[in-house]
């Protein structure tokens, strides 16, 4: 497992990381890309979650950075596993998304802390659209 969520790494480490999962003989690479502190993986219908939450911890990667890495990965017999935190964890989302909260009207900044925080996704259509969508291509 590597969390790129809270600590942005580039697509050169993750590459190498793989490297040395094959080297070791592990076969899959657990990459959480999604927390209070960044959100990394793009979602074409919301680009707002990585303009907004891909800071202020580094950044985001693309689309086409992503697919070659899952590509690099299968080549060394790694499958690539992605993971998105939800309904907590959500806080780089809920700043680039505030309607998505539990709390009408609040404003968010992506976390610049480590702990728990008291944000979640909302019980409602807006939000569950949002996990849906936070899935497609």
């Amino acid at each position: 497992m590597l969390d790129v969520a809270r600590r942005f790494r580039p697509v050169s480490y993750l590459r190498r990381y793989v490297d040395l999962l094959a080297l070791h003989k592990l076969n899959v690479l657990h990459l959480h890309l999604t927390d209070d502190q960044g959100w990394r993986m793009p979602v074409a219908a919301l680009p707002r979650l990585t303009e907004i939450g891909g800071t202020p911890h580094g950044g985001a990667y693309t689309r086409a950075e992503l697919t070659g890495l899952v590509a690099y990965a299968a080549e060394r017999g790694i499958t690539v596993v992605p993971e998105i935190e939800m309904p907590g964890h959500v806080r780089a989302a809920l700043a680039a998304h505030p309607e998505l909260g539990n709390t009408p009207g609040r404003t968010y900044d992506v976390w610049d802390r480590w702990g728990v925080c008291d944000t979640i996704l909302g019980v409602h259509d807006t939000a569950l659209d949002f996990a849906a969508r936070s899935w497609t291509r």
